[in-house]
């Protein structure tokens, strides 16, 4: 269990180094931390602390969707989630120096913050011990609409995770135009990364498969 959770905070690290190259190139950092990025110079808070604050409230709302389904356990998502943000504003400051407003220089760190966010999220995967808010969020959507709407075969993860990031990279660019009157956070990265990251995390999950899921049968099951 312990090396499971090692690989697990080096996934959380390799996602938060991913997310500070995308957010520092200013060429768009990937769907999932698009409202972070906006909201950050909007509140004056760093992306870190606005990372927490998402994820704390995406645990709440899976807490409102799924309700008495809800498996307690996630709420080791509040640690996921804050660990998140903090390795975000430490990779934030590490990689600060790289910033640059050369656009051939922008590009190699997005496509390298790109890179390393879908390794972190193969890594995080592997390891299988507890979710991200943002997957567990998804996964609460996905559950909660089978339900109301039966087994329709549109209603799964990955259609519901599309319509996630859609819903995330709108609100962002939504908000930094009112507040900010200019687009933050969403550019060519964001558009790459949502073609990118699946494949890369899926190529580092076909040589490390995920480990067998923890038997969490002493909590209450949804």
């Amino acid at each position: 269990m312990l090396i499971r959770i090692i690989i697990l905070v080096a996934g959380i690290s390799l996602m938060a180094l991913g997310v500070a190259l995308t957010v520092l190139s200013t060429l768009g950092t990937t769907p999932i931390s698009a409202l972070p990025a906006a909201l950050s110079p909007i509140t004056g808070l760093s992306v870190g602390t606005v990372t927490v604050i998402t994820n704390s409230s995406y645990v709440l709302i899976q807490i409102l969707l799924l309700r008495e389904r809800y498996q307690w356990i996630q709420l080791f998502q509040l640690a996921t989630g804050a660990l998140f943000g903090v390795f975000i504003d430490v990779a934030m400051f590490i990689v600060a120096p790289l910033q640059t407003d050369a656009y051939l220089l922008q590009l190699p760190m997005a496509l390298a913050g790109v890179v390393a966010m879908g390794l972190g999220i193969g890594v995080q995967v592997h390891a299988n011990v507890i979710n991200l808010p943002g997957e567990g969020l998804v996964l609460a959507l996905t559950s909660a609409l089978r339900r109301a709407f039966g087994e329709r075969k549109h209603l799964h993860f990955g259609n519901v995770k599309i319509a996630s990031d859609f819903t995330h990279v709108v609100l962002a660019v939504v908000l930094a135009l009112v507040f900010l009157g200019m687009v933050v956070g969403v550019r060519e990265a964001t558009v790459i990364s949502v073609f990118a990251l699946g494949p890369i995390s899926k190529w580092f999950l076909d040589k490390f498969p995920p480990y067998p899921a923890i038997d969490f049968s002493g909590f209450r099951r949804g």
